[in-house]
């Protein structure tokens, strides 16, 4: 999904044992990780020892001090269906603000029986209300999606107009 996109900075949220962070360093001269989980971090080092290019850190998204529009990429797998609906909002409010102005937003979420028919059913929401809760902030202009049986994948882009207002 992200072709010949290149950036000097990525972020991965919620970035588990590491399994997709190598496949962000094409598209990044450095990446940023972080999991609420110690563990998954350690796995994730051993997976990818790359301290050159890739730092990790045990974070939580909703506290993070991370700096804000600091990051070209932003990646985005499997991690939002875990906050309630009240938190939802509050949670894409900060991985927007993460974005520089004009940078990408790479979301992976999966299809949920409950905004979506043909999904699975087990989680509260997923990938339709996720998009359309990021749409809705009026700063994310949906670049590319693809949908696959059991996920949604979409790219946006931050837009630099709406983020300068901000």
């Amino acid at each position: 999904k992200l072709g010949a996109f290149r950036g000097a900075r990525a972020l991965e949220i919620g970035c588990g044992e590491g399994r997709l962070t190598r496949r962000l360093l094409p598209h990044a001269d450095r990446i940023q990780a972080f999991d609420l989980s110690a563990n998954a971090i350690r796995r994730a080092r051993r997976a990818n020892p790359d301290p050159a290019r890739i730092s990790y850190a045990v974070d939580d998204l909703l506290k993070s001090s991370l700096p804000r529009r600091a990051y070209d990429l932003v990646f985005c797998s499997e991690v939002l269906h875990y906050f309630s609906r009240t938190q939802l909002d509050q949670a894409i409010r900060r991985v927007l603000d993460f974005v520089v102005p004009g940078g990408l937003l790479l979301l992976v979420n999966s299809r949920a029986k409950s905004d979506d028919a043909s999904g699975i059913d087990f989680k509260a929401f997923g990938a339709r209300t996720i998009l359309e809760r990021f749409e809705s902030t009026g700063r994310l202009r949906l670049v590319d999606e693809a949908s696959r049986e059991l996920y949604r994948i979409s790219v946006g882009e931050v837009d630099v107009a709406v983020v300068d207002r901000v």
